[in-house]
């Protein structure tokens, strides 16, 4: 598991948030890092590489048209704890 990856695992695991890890999208063959109660947590750790910005936006696409909540993380988020907290607030809330 990549450092981003394992950084926000062990961030949840940390919180007591029940997490599942590489969850299907309901369309492809596309895998979300984590999910938590139906919410799905992108680390995009590699933005600026043209295919992997490609299938970010795919991704992003794929939850809007299926009406599924997305929190998309960046190696920026990972700075702090309090930003990496900030972008989890959605799940926070519900541990």
């Amino acid at each position: 598991m990549p450092l981003g990856e394992k950084t926000i695992d062990d961030f949840l695991y940390k919180h007591n948030i029940p997490h599942k890890k590489e969850v299907l999208y309901p369309e492809g063959q596309f895998r979300a890092d984590f999910s938590v109660d139906g919410v799905l947590i992108e680390y995009f750790g590699l933005t600026g590489d043209q295919k992997y910005d490609l299938k970010t936006k795919e991704k992003q696409k794929l939850c809007r048209k299926n009406g599924i909540s997305l929190i998309s993380i960046y190696p920026e988020d990972l700075v702090s704890v309090k930003k990496l907290e900030s972008k989890l607030k959605k799940v926070l809330n519900k541990a």
